[in-house]
């Protein structure tokens, strides 16, 4: 583990529960996060157009923004309950970060690329800025404990170091966010994630992709199937599992796999297809897939009951003469 400088300035900022911060799913117990079904922070960790990162920190009482004894120059950790519901952990952190005075939008709604709104039509917006950000891998972020009491537990910023905030307590979170800045295991996020709108960068899917084909060879053998790979053949699924037993019949098993304690998957065309009219068609979803790999088996029936389909783009094709 590198040894990094001691910071002047830290805080602690508590925000929804996102595996990447990228333009993806943000959830938890927070009654914005109810109440809207996202939160302004799904962007935190997507670098902007000039490279700087725009992060966004929830109402902090009720003035809503943060008052800083300075603006610029702080170690922000990040911290968000595992999954949406579990301890806190930290995700991530900024560093020379900056808070902003207001809440301006975002720097990619000044360009003339396109960039979504929220739930309610209204564009992002920031309140902190910085130069440099890493993001913690989901299955690392519980190797950190909280200091005890957690008096991140009404708000959602913690001044943890300043010249004006020196009560004894704090110091326990200025050495732990030291600590958390410190370890090299930690990733900037573009080694993480890709600016294509929550999608994860070809070197990460094909960990956790890796890592859900093994464990569901893994979880299939043991209820006595033979495997054939099926993944080079494009046929809408990615296992042929072959049972030893004659009362069982063969299954067509798609595999989908998450770093994450959620559920989610992306599927495509020519899957969404197959599971339709193969009846022998199964979903193998993983979850934790880089960590403790859980693994559940459904049918399309079982798929649309437990998981809302959306689609995330239309293909534009010229019309034939």
């Amino acid at each position: 583990m590198a040894t990094k400088k001691k910071h002047r300035l830290i805080a602690f900022a508590k925000t929804g529960w996102s595996e990447e911060y990228s333009g993806g799913e943000v959830v938890g117990q927070a009654k914005y996060l109810i109440e809207n079904g996202e939160g302004h922070e799904l962007f935190n960790f997507r670098p902007g157009p000039d490279g700087r990162f725009y992060g966004y920190i929830p109402p902090v009482g009720r003035s809503e923004l943060p008052t800083p004894p300075e603006l610029e120059g702080w170690l922000i950790i990040f911290v968000a309950r595992f999954a949406g519901s579990g301890r806190l952990v930290p995700v991530g952190w900024y560093e020379d970060a900056r808070f902003e005075p207001d809440t301006p939008v975002r720097p990619e709604y000044g360009l003339s690329s396109w960039f979504p709104c929220d739930n309610g039509g209204h564009q992002y917006w920031y309140s902190i800025s910085a130069p440099k950000a890493c993001l913690i891998p989901v299955e690392k972020r519980e190797a950190y404990d909280m200091p005890r009491p957690n008096r991140l537990g009404r708000t959602s910023l913690l001044y943890a170091r300043s010249d004006a905030h020196t009560d004894p307590w704090r110091k326990e979170y200025a050495a732990l966010a030291e600590q958390i800045a410190a370890n090299d295991s930690a990733m900037p996020p573009s080694d993480l994630v890709s600016d294509n709108g929550g999608f994860a960068s070809y070197p990460r899917s094909k960990l956790v992709e890796e890592a859900a084909i093994k464990a569901v060879n893994k979880w299939l053998r043991k209820r006595r199937y033979d495997i054939e790979d099926k993944q080079d053949e494009w046929c809408g699924y990615d296992l042929l599992a072959m049972p030893r037993s004659g009362t069982d019949t063969e299954l067509h098993v798609e595999v989908k796999g998450t770093s994450g304690a959620v559920g989610h998957f992306f599927i495509t065309r020519n899957e969404r297809r197959q599971s339709k009219k193969d009846p022998l068609w199964r979903l193998a979803l993983v979850t934790n897939a880089l960590s403790e790999p859980a693994v559940v088996l459904m049918t399309e029936a079982q798929m649309l009951e437990r998981f809302v389909l959306s689609c995330l783009a239309w293909e534009g094709s010229e019309r034939p003469d």
